[in-house]
């Protein structure tokens, strides 16, 4: 019975849907998915954001290229905003 009860188990948790990250996670942070404003990028790929009525440290995620004007925050790393340009409609 036990280990039929266990590979129940695991055969259930194997099809659930993976759950992204806390830091990506717009279920435990609710930052993630809202867009802000960038007006430049400085050299090294940071700016700074207004967000929330603060202003924020903000990087690029990995392999975008920095542009100015809407992006979306991707995760919530520390004091830190990821972002990605937002999508052109």
């Amino acid at each position: 019975m036990g280990g039929g009860a266990t590979a129940l188990w695991r055969w259930r948790r194997a099809r659930q849907p993976v759950v992204p990250p806390a830091a990506e996670n717009r279920d435990v942070n609710l930052d993630v998915g809202d867009h802000v404003h960038v007006a430049e990028w400085s050299p090294d790929g940071t700016t700074r954001v207004q967000h929330r009525g603060s202003v924020w440290m903000a990087r690029l995620a990995a392999g975008e290229a920095a542009a100015q004007g809407q992006h979306v925050i991707r995760a919530v790393e520390g004091n830190w905003l990821v972002l990605a340009p937002a999508e052109r409609h």
